[in-house]
């Protein structure tokens, strides 16, 4: 790996969020506020396609693909 190839890893790094930060801007909530399933029920239920269910529908899943 180069210099350039590095420096980009470490500003990804540094530019990665947080579970809670992702679940905080996803839902609006908190993860594990008491008002975070209601959220996550009408967000998912509410959703115009299956795509955006499935985003508010299980926002860990959705998460964890995001990384990679």
């Amino acid at each position: 790996m180069d210099h350039t190839q590095a420096e980009n890893t470490l500003a990804r790094q540094r530019q990665a969020l947080r579970l809670r930060q992702y679940v905080q801007l996803r839902n609006g909530v908190p993860l594990g506020d008491s008002k975070s399933l209601r959220k996550m029920l009408r967000g998912s239920l509410g959703a115009a396609s299956f795509a955006a269910f499935w985003q508010y529908w299980n926002p860990i899943w959705g998460f964890t693909t995001g990384q990679f």
